[in-house]
């Protein structure tokens, strides 16, 4: 099935403004916060998604999805018995967004590893660039100041560097787009592997080496 084009290019708005989005409060004073403007665009596309997706004809078709999404029910019936009901509620929110934006439409349209992915890694390693270069000028590279550099998009270098390794197994796992994909494929390999390292994440690293591994075996 076709994407249908408004939403094919919201979501490779989405892709592009995920890296630099970042925590804004709704009302001064209040602890309450969005993540601008990822989060407005996921509410955009979880609203045009009513008239496109057909969640009880994908969860027929696919068991695994199915599986999945009795996974995501269960959450919400622990939900009921949670001693702390607003932070689990808005844990389930999250998941139950990313189920409906992300998940369930990737059973659909196939473009989203295809096309959406290179944009998100491509928007990544640029991010990565900034990152880098701001740890170089302003923190000497300096492991203690690791936290810094990303702010305000990365508040955390676990949050950087876990990130930059999913990309790094996502980026060969895109078929190739084109005659010098591998060229650039390689380009973004090295850019997102230097930000692994700087970030100084110890599980980071771990998960790359382990994951290599495993994969190599």
């Amino acid at each position: 099935m076709n994407t249908p084009p408004r939403l094919r290019l919201l979501y490779l708005a989405l892709a592009t403004v995920l890296p630099w989005s970042a925590e804004f409060r709704f009302l001064p004073g209040s602890t309450a916060q969005i993540m601008l403007p990822a989060e407005l665009l996921i509410g955009i596309i979880a609203v045009l998604l009513l008239w496109y997706v057909n969640p009880v004809e994908i969860l027929r078709k696919n068991k695994t999805l199915l599986w999945l999404s009795l996974g995501l029910g269960w959450g919400w019936v622990c939900v009921l018995f949670s001693a702390m009901p607003v932070i689990s509620v808005k844990y389930m929110l999250v998941a139950t967004a990313c189920w409906w934006v992300f998940l369930l439409p990737s059973w659909q349209w196939r473009f989203m590893l295809q096309e959406m992915m290179p944009v998100f890694i491509l928007s990544l390693a640029a991010a990565d660039i900034r990152l880098m270069a701001i740890h170089g000028i302003y923190y000497g590279f300096r492991a203690d100041q690791a936290n810094l550099p990303g702010l305000p998009f990365f508040d955390d270098h676990n949050l950087s560097g876990a990130l930059n390794v999913l990309a790094v197994f996502v980026l060969w796992a895109i078929p190739p787009l084109e005659r010098h994909w591998q060229s650039v494929r390689y380009i973004l390999t090295g850019i997102l592997l230097t930000t692994v390292l700087m970030s100084t994440s110890r599980g980071a690293v771990i998960s790359l080496a382990g994951a290599g591994i495993v994969l190599m075996g």
